[in-house]
């Protein structure tokens, strides 16, 4: 099976679930990352408010761990049934 970055291979439902869950995954990871490392350089003291501090850093490495899911287990989320 050809495997396409920038387009889903075909026009299967399931090769689309596949492509969108691949660059779900792949935003998931980007900004979570871009949050935590924000997160970790600015030594807590991002915004006064502690329970804003605690959501925005509980919601970047949410999203860091759920795209590092996503590109984990991409192909295995949607089921494809067997040929026989």
């Amino acid at each position: 099976m050809e495997v396409k970055f920038f387009g889903p291979a075909s026009s299967n439902l399931e090769d689309m679930l596949e492509w969108i869950l691949r660059w779900t995954g792949i935003v998931c990871l980007f900004l979570g990352s871009f949050g935590a490392l924000l997160i970790i350089s600015s030594g807590n003291k991002l915004v006064s408010d502690k329970v804003i501090q605690f959501a925005f850093s509980f919601v970047s490495f949410y999203m860091l761990f759920f795209g590092l899911f996503l590109m984990t287990y991409y192909k295995k989320i949607v089921v494809r049934p067997k040929i026989r």
